[in-house]
């Protein structure tokens, strides 16, 4: 079905979505979308409501804004709506392994996760560890590197280099400084 779809699908059609992705732009036009339907939230909002409606089952929510968020979706990528929804879905084969039962539309988060964590841990922390000779503390945190303050700009360099060398575009980059209120 995957390859059904990449076959129907012009090669431009996820530009815009890496790009709005890439950007940080995405959570600020979701919240614009909503605001059209004279609601408002936040962008904090607009992240759990488009991470219900990512990763949730295929079925059709009960809760009225949690439905009009999935139209927001598949009104902007339609196409991208589309293979998320294929990923999800429930296929019959699976339905015997109890550690996946009632779970199927897990498939893409997992999916997501495991690409991040290669990216995260197998590129960016493997070549900081390489190249530092083993002297550059790297820690992760999800989809974060945690370094010294001293090595911060290299580890940085290196994230913007792997992840522009895996999805094809240059990431938005945040970075934060702890001291000891956050530890």
């Amino acid at each position: 079905m995957i390859r059904d779809f990449f076959n129907t699908v012009e090669e431009d059609t996820f530009t815009e979505y890496k790009n709005m992705v890439s950007s940080e732009q995405f959570y600020e036009r979701i919240v614009e979308k909503v605001r059209r339907l004279n609601i408002t939230i936040t962008r904090d909002k607009a992240k759990i409501l488009m991470f219900y409606t990512i990763y949730s089952s295929n079925r059709l929510p009960n809760d009225l804004l949690l439905r009009q968020m999935r139209e927001i979706f598949i009104q902007m990528f339609p196409q991208i709506a589309e293979l998320f929804k294929i990923i999800k879905r429930e296929f019959k084969i699976f339905k015997e392994i109890k550690e996946i039962e009632g779970k199927q539309h897990n498939k893409l988060a997992c999916l997501l996760q495991h690409i991040e964590s290669k990216i995260i841990l197998h590129r960016c922390c493997k070549r900081v560890w390489e190249e530092g000779n083993q002297h550059i503390p790297v820690f992760t945190n999800h989809d974060s590197i945690v370094t010294t303050i001293n090595n911060r700009d290299y580890v940085a360099s290196v994230m913007r280099e792997e992840l522009t060398r895996a999805i094809g575009l240059p990431p938005a980059l945040d970075m934060e400084i702890w001291g000891e209120e956050v530890l």
